[in-house]
Order: structure tokens, then C-alpha cells, then sequence
């Protein structure tokens, strides 16, 4: 074979053991898929806007979210407590109370979510200031199943099946107002406060899952400071509070994200935070230089 300047001529083995490297990657890409799939389809968002006249402007945003997620994995190590009392040659009693991982447990997992979302927003803009008023409200409902199945060892083994299946609810209502003051050139202010009010399942993502819900709210502050002394230098703070979601409560939004030029939609739970959790985060910013920092 030849490509421009340059021949290639592979022996048998070369190809062979090529051809069987292209054939174990696309395998173990198969397998990878097969043990977690997650699906959005179909997912739909609607827009509208309307200019009454200039800096006035009315945004309306619905959406409906479709999430499937699949799981399985074959050997998931779950965290086992096992108790059992047994009676010796002597008449004595003993009880075994012992926490392990049992080995060859088969976790399965599917979650289907439905989410919708509506949100209203105004925008009253001239040349000093620009106010951004809105509220947003959204609704979802989740399927869970889950099961740990382990088979049973030797010939009197007894084999485990455990499964589990949900159906919860989640909702946030959100109020929101923010106002950008312009100073002067150099320098502008940004105020804001939102109200969150969230019902939550607690745990519908790690197993054993769990049927509880919760419900909380807050009230979160913001502010911010952009400052230009000269030409090149660039002051940048941030102050800000909010109440963290659960699955895509703050992913579809149309209320601002950024304070001061610094996110503060708050950070995604994962499995070491709490869904409903109040983040507080302060930034700051002089030209090239950042710092950076988060009270949890």
C-alpha cells in the first residue's frame, strides 16, 4: 500500500494482532455501554419573547425532560451486616454480628424521570440600570427500581434477591429579583435575591433507596462589583447564596446564573452532598489573578 511519498507493506501477524486490538477495544466499548446508559429523548423547550419597547422585554420558557438511566453492574460489593446467634457442645450462647462486602452481587438499576418547567420572566433595561424580575416553577416524577441479586453458595446455599421500587415526586417554586446599578463607567453594582422553595425524594439514586421526601426553602442573598480603575485592570467580587438541586431544577432556567461574571447556580449534588443543600460562595477577581472560595 502506498500513500503519497511513503509504502507499507505489514507482515501477517502485525495485522492480525492489530486486528485483534481494533476488535477487544470495540468489545470492551460494548460492554462499558451495556453496564450504564442514560437517554434523554425526547426532550422539548419552548421559547417566547417579546419587545413592548426598547430595554422592555418579556421571556416565557417551558420544557419537558425525559431521563431514563440503566445500571448494572455484576459485581456491585454491596455493604452487607449479617447476624446470627448459634448454641456450642457446651450449652453456651454466641451471636456473630459482622458488617462485610459479599462478592459476586449483581446490582441493577432503572430510573425514568419526567420533568417539566415553566418560567416567566421581565426585563426593564435603560441606560443606569437593568432590573430582572421572574419566577419559575417545575414539576417532575420519577420510576425507580433497584435490585441486588446474589446467588447462592455450594449445594445449600441460599441465594439473595433483594429489590426495591419507587415512585416519588419532586417540585421548586422559585422567585427571583435582580438589579444591575451602573455608576459610572468604571464601576457597577449588582443586587439580587432569590426565595427556593424545594420537596425532594432524599435518596432515589443510591441503593438501598429510600421512600422519604423532604421539603425546604431559603432565602439567598447576591451581590456583586465590577470595577475598571484603567483600561486593562479588571475588579471582579461575588457574594452569593443558593439552594442546591436535585436532578435538573437549575440546569433549564432562564434566571441569571452569574453574578459579577461568576457562576452561582450552585454546585450539582453528588454522592457526598445533600440534595436540597445551601451553598454560600464568595469570589474574587483582579485582572489575571484569581481566588477563589466556597463555604459549604
Amino acid at each position: 500500500m502506498r500513500i503519497g511519498a511513503y509504502s507499507f507493506a505489514p507482515r501477517l501477524w502485525p495485522t492480525l494482532a492489530a486486528a485483534a486490538f481494533i476488535a477487544l477495544t470495540v468489545s470492551l466499548g460494548r460492554w462499558q455501554t451495556h453496564r450504564a446508559e442514560e437517554k434523554q429523548e425526547p426532550n422539548l423547550l419552548v421559547g417566547y419573547h417579546r419587545e413592548w419597547s426598547p430595554g422592555n422585554h418579556t421571556l416565557i420558557l417551558l420544557s419537558r425532560i425525559d431521563d431514563k438511566l440503566n445500571l448494572n453492574d455484576s459485581n456491585a460489593g454491596p455493604l452487607a451486616r449479617t447476624t446470627y446467634t448459634f448454641v456450642d457442645p457446651g450449652g453456651n450462647t454466641f451471636t456473630n454480628d459482622f458488617v462485610w462486602n459479599p462478592n459476586d452481587t449483581t446490582l441493577r438499576y432503572n430510573s425514568r424521570l419526567d420533568a417539566y418547567s415553566a418560567e416567566l420572566q421581565q426585563i426593564w433595561q435603560t441606560p443606569c440600570q437593568t432590573l430582572v424580575v421572574g419566577g419559575r416553577y417545575q414539576a417532575a416524577w420519577a420510576d425507580t427500581t433497584d435490585s441486588l441479586f446474589r446467588p447462592g453458595s455450594g449445594p445449600f446455599g441460599v441465594p439473595i434477591d433483594v429489590g426495591q421500587s419507587l415512585d416519588n415526586e419532586l417540585d421548586r417554586f422559585s422567585v427571583y429579583g435582580y438589579e444591575n446599578f451602573r455608576i459610572c463607567d468604571t464601576l457597577h453594582v449588582i443586587g439580587g435575591v432569590s426565595y427556593d422553595r424545594l420537596h425532594y425524594p432524599r435518596n432515589i439514586d443510591i441503593s438501598p433507596l429510600t421512600p422519604d421526601e423532604a421539603t425546604t426553602d431559603h432565602v439567598s442573598p447576591k451581590g456583586g462589583l465590577l470595577f475598571t480603575p484603567w483600561k486593562d485592570g479588571n475588579f471582579r467580587a461575588m457574594y452569593s447564596q443558593s439552594l442546591g438541586g436535585v436532578f435538573f431544577d437549575q440546569s433549564v432556567r432562564l434566571e441569571p446564573v452569574q453574578v459579577a461574571g461568576f457562576n452561582q447556580a450552585g454546585i450539582p449534588p453528588t454522592a457526598a452532598r445533600k440534595h436540597g443543600q445551601v451553598f454560600e460562595l464568595f469570589a474574587l477577581r483582579f485582572v489575571a489573578v484569581e481566588v477563589v472560595a466556597g463555604v459549604l
